[in-house]
């Protein structure tokens, strides 16, 4: 599913699918959810998946992971996923 993330950021199943998974707690799900948006054209990625990465920054164990990526996708607000990764931080 990360694959399908890296290669298709701008369809919502994969990134949901993923993040379903990672809510589960699949060992390894969230590590690769954080990787597959990390290695993902920005301009590309849903917005939603700002909102994701802000659930997923209450879990302890992908806090410090997915809060990093969420302040380095809101640093450009040029892109829909920027804007939103601004609102889900405030």
């Amino acid at each position: 599913m990360g694959r399908q993330i890296e290669r298709h950021p701008d369809q919502a199943p994969a990134v949901d699918g993923l993040f379903a998974l990672t809510e589960a707690e699949l060992k390894g799900a969230g590590e690769a959810f954080i990787s597959a948006l990390r290695n993902s054209p920005r301009n590309q990625i849903i917005p939603g998946a700002a909102f994701r990465l802000k659930t997923l920054s209450t879990k302890t164990e992908h806090q410090f992971a997915a809060l990093s990526l969420l302040t380095e996708f809101s640093k450009d607000t040029t892109t829909p996923l920027g804007r939103a990764a601004v609102k889900a931080l405030k």
